[in-house]
């Protein structure tokens, strides 16, 4: 064998030995490599699961602070509800307070006449006694006035007695109502203690100006220049004046923002456009 050939051969016996030595090295690298990527998958895993495991506990504790802040508003709904029925009731029983009192003064008033005409009567009944003695005393002279004078005192203890039933049946009456309004003062002071509004807020209006924008005389409605940023609300009541001329009285019935439309209540001289309106005449 030559030189030349020798040389190859040695040749390629080092570099056969070397590409070994290369190999080995690479395959141990890639060993190491492959575990390190194994290693980095599972903590990556690791890292994740824990990720999903805080993502659901998040998501549960979200819905149970969704269904509790629903839970919470169902509840403020329904209280709101309950305070509009009875703040409702209140309004009413007011009503009919107003009503019942009215109807008090009013009875208070018929018992004043028929004690003045009870007096009257009595003051007739003394007169018609007098002239029956004097009628007696004077018999042969004056038996048609003696006739008329017991007449008389007959009809002057009749209309008392009716008089006197009359005043009885009325009594009671009085005590019937005032019972009532005694009953329904009590409801309203429950139901004051219950929501917690005050009675004299929601029926003592504030001091309101405003002015009349329109008057519907078929539907005896006017047409008020203050609505709700004024504080105006439902149940109002004003007075219509112009300068020195009182006019009536109007109701609010519906308010908007900046208006609100009143029914009116009595009319004492017609009201018309331009004229004023106070809640604290």
């Amino acid at each position: 064998m030559s030189t030349i050939g020798k040389v190859f051969i040695i040749l390629n016996l080092l570099l056969s030995a070397g590409f070994l030595g290369w190999a080995s090295n690479a395959l141990s690298h890639a060993e190491d490599y492959k575990k390190q990527l194994e290693d980095a998958k599972a903590a990556s895993a690791k890292s994740l699961a824990d990720k999903q495991k805080e993502v659901d506990d998040l998501t549960v504790e979200k819905n149970a602070v969704t269904d509790q802040q629903r839970q919470f508003r169902e509840q403020r709904d329904a209280f709101e509800t309950e305070a509009g029925r009875l703040k409702t009731q209140l309004e009413e029983l007011k009503r009919s307070s107003d009503t019942m009192q009215g109807n008090l003064t009013k009875i208070q008033a018929t018992l004043n006449d028929y004690n003045d005409s009870i007096k009257q009567l009595g003051e007739q009944k003394d007169a018609a006694i007098q002239r029956a003695n004097e009628a007696d005393r004077s018999r042969d002279a004056a038996e048609r006035e003696k006739d008329s004078a017991v007449l008389a005192k007959s009809n002057a203890e009749e209309a008392t007695q009716n008089a006197m039933t009359r005043i009885a049946d009325l009594e009671k009456e009085k005590m019937g109502l005032a019972e009532q309004v005694e009953t329904l003062d009590t409801r309203l002071a429950v139901i004051t203690k219950k929501t917690g509004v005050n009675a004299n807020e929601i029926f003592t209006p504030p001091q309101i100006e405003a002015l009349v924008l329109d008057v519907k005389k078929d539907l005896k409605l006017v047409i008020l220049n203050k609505g709700k940023k004024d504080q105006v609300k439902v149940g109002f009541v004003f007075d219509i004046y112009r300068g020195s001329q009182y006019k009536g009285q109007v109701r609010i019935q519906d308010v908007q923002e900046g208006m609100s439309s009143a029914l009116i209540l009595n009319e004492m001289n017609p009201i018309g456009r331009g004229d004023s309106a106070t809640t604290g005449l």
